[in-house]
């Protein structure tokens, strides 16, 4: 990107997130203005134990001509993405190689 700017504007940001009964909660909607829009969900079930992760992520019609900005000249994008991803797994606790010596 070479410190070109990325603008990006919302018609709609919507975070939420909590913790009941034992489960972290995290769901999202972000509609990009003229664009499309990306929306998901996710639980971490025993965050302080197991950790266990699942959820959703889901991309709807967003264009890579956002993109267009941030690329040199010359380069381009196009297309359209849509994604419907399903998350699950565990958190772990890594620490890294510095940390461990």
């Amino acid at each position: 990107m070479q410190g070109n700017p990325l603008p990006v504007a919302f018609d709609t940001l919507n975070v939420n997130a909590g913790l009941q009964n034992g489960r972290a909660n995290l769901d999202w909607m972000i509609k990009i203005a003229n664009n499309g829009q990306l929306d998901g969900n996710l639980q971490i079930a025993d965050p302080m134990g197991r950790r266990n992760l699942s959820g959703n992520v889901n991309l709807t019609r967003i264009s890579m001509a956002l993109l267009q900005p941030a690329l040199m000249d010359g380069e381009k994008a196009s297309g359209i993405l849509n994604a419907n991803l399903r998350v699950g797994g565990t958190l772990k606790n890594r620490r890294s190689m510095a940390n461990s010596r």
